[in-house]
C-alpha cells in the first residue's frame, strides 16, 4: 500500500540523517578585541568647579557649572595599557565670585592643562580607568568689588600650576576600531595668580560622553 511506502521512505530518510548528519550552520567568528597600537579619545560634557584663594585675611571663592572637553593621544605600551598626552579644558558658565563679605557675578573663569597620562582597559568588558598630571593655566576675570573694598575688576592669566585628573568610564564597540562611551571625572587644581598673589585651588567633577579610536 501507498502508506507503507511512505513509512518505509521516512525510515530510510531518518537512517540517512543519522548516518550522514547535516553540516552545522556557520557561526559568526568571535572577535576578542583589545586596545593596541595608536590611540585617540575625545570626551565632552559638563560638570562643576570650585576654587578657593586666601587673600590677606579674606577667602576668595568662585564656583559654577562647567563645560569640559578632554582629548588624549598616544600609543599602547602593553596590551590594554595606553600611554598618552592629555589635554583638558573647562569653562565656567555664569560663575559666582565671593569674598568673606561680598558677592558678585559677571566674571569669567576657564582653564587649560596638558600633561602625560595613562589609561588601562579591563577587557572584554571595556571599562577603563585613566589618570594624568599636567601643567595648567587659568584665565580669570574677577568682577569689581570682590575682595578688599575698592578692588577693581581684574583680568589675568595665572602662572603655571598643576592639575590632577582622574576618570573612569565604560565604552561600547560600534566598529572594529571605534567605540563610544560615558565616563565620570574628578580634578584637583592649583593655579597661582601672577606676582605672588593668591593661589586658586579646588576640586571639580562631572560626566562626559566619549569617542575612542584604537
Amino acid at each position: 500500500m501507498r502508506w507503507k511506502s511512505w513509512v518505509f521512505g521516512a525510515l530510510l530518510a531518518s537512517v540517512g540523517l543519522a548516518i550522514f548528519p547535516r553540516p552545522a550552520l556557520a557561526r559568526p567568528e568571535r572577535v576578542d578585541r583589545h586596545h593596541e597600537g595608536f590611540f585617540a579619545r575625545v570626551s565632552v560634557g559638563g560638570g562643576w568647579q570650585r576654587l578657593l584663594a586666601p587673600d590677606r585675611g579674606n577667602e576668595l571663592r568662585t564656583k559654577g557649572a562647567t563645560i569640559t572637553v578632554e582629548g588624549a593621544l598616544g600609543l599602547s605600551v602593553e596590551r590594554n595599557l595606553v600611554l598618552h598626552l592629555t589635554g583638558h579644558y573647562w569653562q565656567m558658565v555664569a560663575p559666582r565670585f565671593r569674598s568673606d563679605e561680598r558677592e558678585a557675578s559677571g566674571g569669567k573663569a576657564a582653564s587649560v592643562v596638558f600633561g602625560p597620562g595613562l589609561s588601562y582597559y579591563f577587557m572584554p568588558v571595556n571599562i577603563y580607568i585613566s589618570g594624568s598630571l599636567g601643567l595648567g593655566f587659568m584665565f580669570m576675570e574677577r568682577p569689581a568689588g570682590v575682595g578688599r573694598p575698592g578692588v577693581p575688576k581684574r583680568n589675568f592669566t595665572s602662572d603655571g600650576g598643576w592639575v590632577l585628573l582622574v576618570s573612569a568610564g565604560k565604552e561600547f564597540w560600534v566598529d572594529r576600531e571605534w567605540a563610544v562611551g560615558i565616563s565620570a571625572y574628578f580634578t584637583l587644581s592649583n593655579f597661582p595668580e601672577p606676582a605672588n598673589l593668591p593661589v586658586w585651588a579646588g576640586p571639580g567633577f562631572g560626566l562626559r560622553v566619549s569617542a575612542t579610536f584604537d
